[in-house]
């Protein structure tokens, strides 16, 4: 730990403190003997002068290299200094009052600063940026260092979604809380699943669609005639984010908002921890939307659910919230190209889908459920909602109708099609609003479905890439 003793910080400048005292005298000699001045303006030496010699000082050391490779995941994070308040002077000399964070004196502040010795350079960086509190010194003490290390950085992680709007809920102190109101094996266990999410997150790759050539301009770069969106510029950039780091966000918001008992969120952890990022995002997900009376029924479908499964059920929840599979690619009769990238689905929408999710497995089964999966697999993910909300409402309304085992595979066959044809015909009437607003508008009166795998041979081979 590199505590500056002898150079304070004071409003982004340096200032020796161990000069403050001669600053003083000399400030007071001058004053003295000022002879031009009127005898009773003079300043008397023994006057107290109205110098604040307070200062703040930082607990940790930021080196060249930290600022060479400035670390953007800290940035707009709060940063906590030790702050001097100069309240007078004795005949020893000033009197300070030390207060850091909710710490006030020197033995307290002692105790927390001796924490940053038992991390590494980076992390002593990241760690000054949490309030030091007693709940954070006291989650800190019942961690080893290794588990105080993977703390920090995922709460610096978690928190890191949206560069153009960085930390806009910075809620390390309330997370540090709930933990520290945890018993010690919940505490540890739930750090150790930050930890594997963390590697989930790094393991994550979203990859770019592969687009054929005369989708390309000249440099490689997509090249489209018009591009919509669902949301604006500033809300899609908030909506989508770092999709990896979503993940940790939404765990961390989890732990501080759980009404799980420690049982449940033990197996919860169990699952997260042994899963991939797409199985914990869905998990994760259904856990925070679930309704209360229903956590118990949440709770033994996800025992039930095979999580190594590639495709099962998590997984599959977990595209809802994904860009790529939220965007569509189209053709016009006059061979333009139109890039369509919808919302991600919201709380309500989702909410609404566990709620019909969870009542197929107590109605149905799982086995059911995976049925119905299986014969829905190439729908688009956000034909989701209005299938299960449709198939659930036939069930219950004409249960003896699937009492055969190919009742789903039926039900498919007569009504899949007119579901995805539904969501693609929505999209298609905001493609059209769209370009009727714009000064340059494109000269269409059919939009058809790309299929990105399918489309190489659409073209002439010799198509060459459109210029911008």
């Amino acid at each position: 730990m590199n505590i500056r003793s002898q150079y304070q910080i004071n409003n982004g400048s340096f200032i020796n403190s161990t000069a403050s005292e001669k600053l003083h005298e000399k400030v007071t000699e001058v004053a003295a003997n000022r002879g031009d001045d009127d005898p009773n303006q003079l300043l008397s030496s023994n006057n107290e002068l109205t110098i604040d010699f307070s200062y703040t000082q930082s607990p940790v050391t930021y080196s060249k290299e930290f600022f060479l490779n400035l670390d953007l995941s800290m940035i707009g994070l709060k940063r906590y200094g030790i702050h001097r308040e100069h309240m007078g002077t004795d005949e020893n000399g000033h009197i300070y009052k030390d207060t850091y964070g909710d710490f006030e004196g020197r033995e307290k502040i002692d105790e927390f600063l001796a924490i940053f010795d038992r991390l590494d350079e980076e992390q002593k960086i990241k760690f000054s940026h949490f309030k030091p509190t007693e709940a954070l010194l006291d989650v800190a003490n019942r961690l080893t260092d290794e588990e105080l290390g993977q703390l920090t950085d995922f709460i610096v992680e978690s928190l890191s979604i949206n560069l153009l709007d960085p930390k806009k809920d910075d809620y390390s102190t309330k997370l540090i809380n709930k933990l520290s109101n945890m018993s010690d094996e919940v505490l540890q266990d739930t750090v150790k699943t930050m930890s594997k999410l963390m590697e989930q997150a790094d393991n994550k790759v979203f990859a770019e669609p592969n687009l054929p050539a005369y989708l390309l301009d000249k440099d490689g770069h997509a090249d489209f005639d018009l591009n919509v969106r669902g949301l604006g510029f500033f809300e899609d950039v908030n909506a989508y984010g770092d999709m990896n780091n979503q993940l940790l966000n939404d765990y961390a918001k989890f732990v501080i908002d759980n009404k799980f008992s420690d049982g449940d969120l033990l197996d919860l952890n169990a699952h997260l921890a042994n899963s991939d990022f797409d199985t914990s995002r869905g998990m994760l997900d259904m856990a925070t939307l679930v309704k209360a009376n229903d956590r118990t029924t949440f709770i033994e479908m996800l025992n039930e659910v095979d999580t190594r499964e590639p495709n099962n059920l998590f997984a599959r929840l977990s595209k809802l919230n994904y860009e790529n599979e939220n965007t569509e690619y189209f053709r016009t009769d006059n061979r333009d190209y139109v890039k369509f990238k919808g919302a991600p689905a919201d709380d309500n929408e989702k909410s609404r889908l566990y709620n019909q999710l969870i009542k197929a497995y107590e109605n149905q089964g799982l086995g059911w459920m995976n049925d119905v999966m299986e014969q829905s697999e190439d729908a688009p993910v956000r034909t989701q909602l209005t299938m299960w909300l449709s198939i659930l409402e036939d069930v219950e309304e004409n249960p003896d109708a699937f009492k055969r085992s190919d009742s789903v595979e039926t039900w498919m066959e007569r009504n899949l099609a007119g579901i995805v044809n539904d969501y693609y015909q929505g999209i298609k009437e905001k493609v059209f609003a769209h370009n009727e607003e714009l000064d340059n508008f494109l000269d269409m009166s059919m939009l058809e479905l790309l299929e990105l795998d399918e489309v190489e041979g659409s073209e002439p081979d010799d198509q060459a890439p459109r210029t911008q």
